[in-house]
């Protein structure tokens, strides 16, 4: 993956052969001008309408390749997972996950910032140091699925 370069003022510059997201090499007719696919064109979109975008003048690196046909999460939702997997705090579960997708601080802020605007969500911590994620939800407000959805949407 390609790191990305900053101007004079510090700004991130943009590799005009490298998808804008995730850095992966752009080839014609795959995606959106600028993005190798629309998994990733999505997740900018939705970076930018969430004014989260100083994530990319944050990042030290691309973010990871998005999956637009990501698997099926709806087996967070089942009891028996849940039971095995979270456990209860006040007001809901708790479930840490470890990921290694988390490159920078800038991706634990953009993560913080992107699953507490999910409904349901009482809490969350991503440390990208230790890689994990701590997730609280209230399962009478949300799925556990929606959450995970939304941070397998930003790559």
């Amino acid at each position: 993956m390609n790191s990305i370069a900053a101007d004079a003022k510090g700004a991130p510059t943009v590799d005009a052969t490298a998808c804008f997201h995730c850095g992966e090499a752009l080839r014609e007719g795959n995606g959106p001008a600028g993005f190798c696919c629309d998994g990733c064109a999505a997740a900018a979109q939705w970076i930018r309408d969430a004014h989260l975008d100083d994530y990319y003048k944050l990042r030290t690196t691309h973010a990871g390749r998005v999956d637009p046909n990501a698997d099926d999460l709806s087996a967070w939702d089942r009891e028996d997972i849940l039971q095995a997997h979270a456990r209860p705090v006040p007001g809901g579960r708790e479930l840490v996950l470890l990921t290694d997708g988390m490159r920078c601080a800038a991706c634990a802020w953009l993560i913080d910032k992107a699953l507490r605007r999910e409904p349901g969500v009482l809490d969350v911590s991503a440390n990208a140091v230790t890689g994990r994620i701590r997730l609280a939800w209230d399962p009478t407000r949300t799925a556990l699925s929606k959450p995970l959805r939304r941070l397998l949407s930003l790559g």
